[in-house]
C-alpha cells in the first residue's frame, strides 16, 4: 500500500496533511517544527523610518568648481507646490559641478564655470535629507539636451530654465533612475 503525502503552505505556517501511519505523522510534526522555529528566526526586514528635515532655503546646497571660475549665468525658475534639488554636472567627466535647493514657487540666480554641463532635478514635496531626498516619492528627471556655458570675445552665456510645463517651451526632460541622479 502506497501513502500519499499532501503538503500545503498557508502564509508563515505549513498545513500538512498526511494520509498514513503513525511515523510518518511524527515526522511530519518535526518538519513542520522545524520549519515553523527557522522562520521563528529569520527577523523581518525592517524598512528605515525616514524623518523629515527643516527644508533648506533656496540656494547653493554644494560646489565643486574643480579649480574654475563661476562666471556663467544660470537662473532655475520653479513653480509652487513640489521643490527641487538641481544637480549641475559636468558633461565631461560625470562630476557634480552644483547641486542647488529650490524651494516651489522662487526662482535661483548662480554662476557657473564654463564648459557644458546635464541638468538633474529630484522632486518632492517633504525634505528627507541629502541622502534620502524626498523619500518613496522622489521623482528624478534630468534635460534633454547639454547645457553650453561659453564664452565669445566679452560675452558670456547663460540660460533660464524654467521646472514646471511651459506652453511651447523648448526644453525637454526624461524621468530617470535614482542611479543616473
Amino acid at each position: 500500500m502506497k501513502i500519499k503525502s499532501l503538503y500545503t503552505l498557508v502564509s508563515a505556517s505549513v498545513l500538512m496533511l498526511i494520509v498514513g501511519c503513525d511515523s510518518l505523522s511524527e515526522s511530519a510534526n518535526r518538519l513542520e517544527k522545524n520549519y515553523l522555529d527557522e522562520t521563528a528566526q529569520q527577523p523581518e526586514e525592517e524598512k528605515p523610518v525616514l524623518i523629515a528635515e527643516p527644508r533648506p532655503q533656496s540656494g547653493t546646497y554644494a560646489e565643486n568648481f574643480e579649480g574654475k571660475e563661476a562666471v556663467a549665468p544660470l537662473e532655475i525658475e520653479s513653480q509652487a507646490g513640489s521643490d527641487y534639488y538641481v544637480k549641475v554636472v559636468n558633461a565631461a567627466n560625470n562630476v557634480d559641478t552644483l547641486a542647488i535647493y529650490i524651494r516651489g514657487g522662487e526662482t535661483i540666480e548662480v554662476d557657473v564655470p564654463l564648459g557644458n554641463y546635464e541638468i538633474r532635478y529630484a522632486s518632492g514635496n517633504t525634505w528627507y535629507g541629502i541622502d534620502d531626498r524626498f523619500g518613496s516619492e522622489t521623482s528624478f528627471n534630468k534635460a534633454n539636451e547639454l547645457f553650453s556655458f561659453v564664452q565669445n570675445n566679452y560675452q558670456i552665456s547663460g540660460y533660464t530654465i524654467t521646472l514646471y510645463q511651459v506652453v511651447d517651451g523648448n526644453l525637454q526632460t526624461v524621468s530617470i533612475d535614482e542611479s543616473e541622479f
